[in-house]
């Protein structure tokens, strides 16, 4: 019985690691994304805008930084959910672990 519990327990725990795993790969291809595609295409008008008018680039950069943060959030809280509603299907999310995902 000791045993089954610490195999239960191991499997939520690979359940937490590997929906950490997956949240920090999400995060680190959709900055790289961002910092290739938009930055590269946005250089000219930043560099531009950061020499002649200083507080429009402020808010550009502010703007920026902040719908980067948001679709960050939006699509790893949208990849994490279908990785967890697969796991929830074949019977491996831990039930901590959809309630923690639920808040």
């Amino acid at each position: 019985m000791t045993t089954r519990k610490r195999h239960k327990r191991s499997r939520h725990s690979v359940s937490w690691l590997g929906v950490l795993a997956l949240e920090v790969l999400v995060y680190a291809a959709l900055v790289t994304l961002y910092l290739v595609l938009v930055l590269r295409a946005l250089r000219p008008v930043l560099l531009s805008t950061a020499q002649h008018h200083r507080a429009v680039y402020a808010l550009l950069s502010v703007g920026l930084m902040l719908g980067q943060g948001f679709l960050l959030e939006f699509l790893t809280t949208l990849f994490v959910g279908l990785f967890v509603r697969a796991r929830r299907e074949e019977g491996l999310a831990s039930p901590a672990l959809e309630k923690t995902l639920k808040r």
